[in-house]
Parts: structure tokens; sequence; C-alpha cells
């Protein structure tokens, strides 16, 4: 279960009141800023994967791991619609890989039948690179040792009829709602839970998310103290 949404909005209000604008965090603009600010901690925690190869247990729930065939003719496999950073690229052993394959006959092979069988990295580069590799001998792409080029639609897979793929990334975080509706006295929103959608992060997100949109918050109304409050909730963590 993800962060909940209303918990992240009222710590926002709390902080907000406290500040010495005392601005208000209407629904519409903390939508806004939720989402600005979810993928404000993708970014940062890719980054952090970058440098450590380690993926951190906040953004665990945005990996997807899919099977995925590779367009034979040319190579190309293509960005899911919900991709946004590659994690690995796997293909099988080629013989037992051919083997699935001859199994499962007229049925598309699953990851569960690809089970057991040794993987083998396909490598991603640029494309300066890829040239080299393509015009050496030794280095060549083949079975073994298969190379990716990302474009602006997907991959460029050499050797070309690698077949199937497990394609393990970073998909695009669901878009965040605090919904609402609206209180008929005193015209206030009041949380409407069965229409919200919470954070898809671990709970330990929840400074993180609460500190980015203060910030953005802060930038819009001009006010310094909200501003280092969201900068102290980062360094302390209350």
């Amino acid at each position: 279960m993800g962060v909940s949404v209303d918990i992240i909005y009222q710590r926002c209000q709390a902080l907000s009141n406290k500040s010495a604008v005392g601005g208000w965090l209407n629904p519409t603009d903390f939508n806004n800023y939720a989402n600005m600010a979810s993928l404000s901690v993708v970014n940062q925690l890719f980054a952090q994967f970058q440098r450590t190869q380690k993926i951190s247990d906040v953004i665990k729930p945005l990996v997807k791991r899919k099977q995925t065939w590779i367009n034979s003719s040319t190579g190309i496999l293509q960005f899911p619609s919900d991709y946004l950073y590659f994690l690995s690229l796997r293909t099988y052993k080629r013989d037992k890989y051919l083997e699935v394959i001859k199994e499962c006959g007229e049925t598309p092979p699953t990851i569960k039948d690809f089970a057991g069988i040794p993987q083998i990295p396909i490598k991603l580069i640029d494309s300066d690179k890829l040239a080299v590799l393509n015009q050496s001998e030794k280095y060549t792409p083949n079975y073994e040792y298969p190379y990716a080029e990302e474009t602006l639609s997907g991959f460029h897979i050499y050797p070309l009829d690698l077949g199937y793929a497990l394609f393990t990334y970073l998909k695009q975080p669901t878009e965040v709602i605090w919904a609402y509706t609206t209180d008929p006295i005193y015209g206030l929103p009041i949380y409407d839970a069965a229409n919200s959608v919470d954070f898809e992060y671990d709970d330990t997100a929840a400074n993180m998310l609460v500190m980015e949109i203060c910030k953005h918050f802060s930038i819009e109304i001009r006010d310094g103290e909200l501003g280092q409050a969201s900068s102290q909730l980062e360094a302390t963590g209350e």
C-alpha cells in the first residue's frame, strides 16, 4: 500500500499554516505540486541508483518487469506506454531459448516458461560505441554478447533476431489525486477517499514528498520560511 495522499495533504497544510505568510494550499495546486513532487522523487532516487546500482525501497513499487518481443526484421523493441527509466534488458541462452520456443509451438512463451534458463545481459551503449563494435570482427554483437542502443521511440537491439527479452524498467508514477467534495455551508473542500488516488511509493517517501510539495508552494507564495521548513524536514526528517 502506498503513501496516503490525504496524509501528505494534511502535513503540507500544517506546514503552510505555520509559515509567516500562512498561505492556503488549494486542492488544485496541491494536486499539481504533488505530481511534480512524485516525479522529482523518482528522478532523485534513479540518480542514486545510477551511482550505487541499488534500487531504493521507496521506488520498488514502480519497478516493472515484462517479457517483450523484439521485432526480428528491425531489431526494434518499443518503449512501453508507461516507460520512464531503463534498469536492465536480458535475453536467454540461445540453445535453451530455442528449446522453449519449440516446446511452446504457436503459443507465446511466458516468463515462467523461461524459468531456470540462463540469462544474458543486453548491454546498453551509445551510438558511437555501437558503430565501432559493428565494424569490429572480434566484438561484433552476437547471441552471447548482444547490445542495445536507446532511440527516441525504443531500443535498437543487436543482433536483430534475439526474439524474446526480459525488460526491467521504472514506470512513470500514476497521477496522484486528492479528490474532494465541497461543504455546502462553509464552501471548504472535504476529502473524498473513494475518488482519490494515493502515491505508489513506500511510506518512507512521505517526508520527501512533503518537502518537494512545500518547496514548490513556497516559490509560488514567496515564503522563505516555508521553504526553510521544507529544507529542515529534508535534513532532520522532522
